[in-house]
C-alpha cells in the first residue's frame, strides 16, 4: 500500500508536496533528465516514516513464543485447530508519511513521543499544525518506546530525530 495511514495520500505526493521548495530547485535544472530529478528526490527526502510500538494483548496466536510457552491447559480446539491466547508483547506497526511524522512530533511538544497513546494523539491526529520540513532530520522508521531520548539531537541547526 503506498498511502499514508492517516491523511491517505501517496508517499511520493505528500512529500513533493511538503519539500515544494527542494522540489521546484530540483525542477528548475533544466538539465537533468527528471529521471534522475525523482532518484535525486527518492534519496534527499525522506518520504515515508514506519511507526513501530510494542502491545500486550490476549489475542488468538500461534506465534513462534507462543508455541514455546505452551501449556496444556492453555489449548482448546476449535475446528482441529490449537488456538492458544497469547500474553506476549507483539509488535505493531504503521507507516506515515514525512509530514504527517513532523505534525506528530510537533504535536507532543515536552518531548519526542513515545508512548502508545501518541500513535492516536499525535501522529494519527487530522488536527492541522505547520510545521517546517527542513527542521529535522527524519528517520525511515520510528520505535516508540518509554526509554527513548527525549529530545533530537542538534546538529548544524537541524534535529536528527534518532530512530530508538
Amino acid at each position: 500500500m503506498d498511502t499514508c495511514a492517516n491523511c491517505q495520500k501517496t508517499y511520493t505526493r505528500s512529500a513533493s508536496e511538503f519539500n515544494k521548495d527542494t522540489t521546484n530547485i530540483l525542477a528548475s535544472l533544466r538539465s537533468f533528465p527528471s529521471e534522475i530529478i525523482d532518484i535525486i528526490l527518492e534519496y534527499a527526502v525522506v518520504s515515508r516514516v514506519k511507526l513501530l510500538w510494542i502491545v500486550k494483548r490476549e489475542i488468538d496466536c500461534n506465534c513462534s513464543g507462543c508455541r514455546y510457552d505452551r501449556s496444556p491447559n492453555d489449548a482448546v480446539d476449535m475446528n482441529r485447530g490449537i488456538v492458544y491466547e497469547c500474553k506476549r508483547r507483539h509488535e505493531m506497526s504503521t507507516t506515515i508519511c514525512s509530514r504527517c511524522f513532523v505534525e506528530g512530533v510537533e504535536r507532543c511538544p515536552d518531548r519526542l513521543p513515545y508512548m502508545n497513546s501518541h500513535i492516536e494523539d499525535c501522529f494519527m491526529s487530522r488536527t492541522h499544525v505547520i510545521a517546517n520540513p527542513y527542521k529535522y532530520i527524519l528517520p525511515s522508521y520510528y520505535r516508540l518506546y518509554f526509554y527513548r531520548s527525549s529530545t533530537p539531537l542538534e546538529n548544524d541547526g537541524k534535529l536528527i530525530i534518532s530512530c530508538q
